[in-house]
């Protein structure tokens, strides 16, 4: 009821969620700075996951990596996002199947 309200609003997608005060909520300067670490902090893990996957496995595609980072459906921008990012960084390059659709992402091979 409280995150229907945008009065809280979860930090991570695993099993025993926690909970921050939502960003409207907040009131001064070093709680909104707070809120901004805390959020960055997430994307960091976020990309660092999918990075250590494709060190292990060759690929990873949208799906995949919602499944990985435990996000529903409805994220698949968000997961656009940080491959457009990881791409932007070098991190990886986006490869096509034979399907037009299925987009996949490998791992740049550092010299």
């Amino acid at each position: 009821m409280l995150q229907a309200l945008e009065s809280i609003e979860t930090t991570g997608k695993t099993s025993g969620l926690p909970y921050i005060l939502h960003a409207s909520k907040r009131k001064d300067t070093s709680d909104k700075i707070e809120y901004v670490k805390s959020k960055k902090q997430e994307k960091a893990r976020q990309k660092e996951a999918i990075l250590r996957y494709l060190d292990s496995i060759e690929t990873i595609n949208n799906a995949e990596a919602r499944e990985l980072l435990k996000l529903p459906e409805k994220d698949r921008s968000k997961v656009s996002r940080l491959f457009a990012e990881l791409v932007a960084a070098n991190e990886i390059v986006q490869t096509r199947g034979t399907n037009p659709n299925d987009v996949k992402y490998k791992r740049l091979q550092k010299e």
